[in-house]
């Protein structure tokens, strides 16, 4: 995990980013140079990511293969269906979100966001200025 990662983890939480984040606004205003923030919500980030992107982001974290087959297995064709006063859908399949109340999830969630923002730090290939 990158040192920049407080979700989910021990003894690392909101007011450890608040302060990190307090820390380089100062430090860029001392040096008077311009600093770009942005703040994302993430509302419903459990529900909303593709199986895909946690099978790549456990490759990019160099989790082995054979555990990255044994967490799929969880998520093998997964479906559901809704249960409303007017009876019972028929099953659908579920392509996003990791399962709800796993112990698991919380750590699949915070790989896949270590992966992106290691992704985000990297310089791009090419640059266009005009």
């Amino acid at each position: 995990m990158t040192p920049n990662q407080c979700g989910f983890i021990k003894n690392c939480g909101t007011t450890d980013a608040i302060h990190a984040t307090r820390l380089l606004l100062e430090k860029h205003r001392e040096k008077r140079q311009p600093l770009h923030v942005a703040f994302l919500d993430l509302e419903k980030a459990f529900d909303r990511v593709p199986h895909h992107l946690i099978w790549y982001a456990l490759r990019r974290s160099g989790i082995p293969e054979e555990l990255i087959n044994w967490v799929q297995l969880l998520y093998c064709n997964p479906k559901s269906r809704v249960l409303a006063a007017a009876g019972t859908s028929k099953d659908f399949r579920i392509t996003v979100g990791v399962h709800q109340e796993s112990v698991l999830s919380p750590l699949l969630f915070i790989i896949i966001m270590d992966v992106i923002t290691r992704d985000l730090h990297q310089r791009p290939p090419w640059t266009l200025l005009y």
